[in-house]
């Protein structure tokens, strides 16, 4: 994944980060469906 080498995600806090990811996920099924 990508994100894994940019510092500025580094910096994120991991549940931060699994929010934002849980968003994603959220918008790709929405627009899936």
């Amino acid at each position: 994944m990508y994100w894994a080498h940019n510092p500025a995600f580094r910096k994120v806090k991991s549940g931060e980060l699994r929010e934002c990811i849980l968003k994603l996920v959220g918008n790709v099924n929405k627009s899936v469906k």
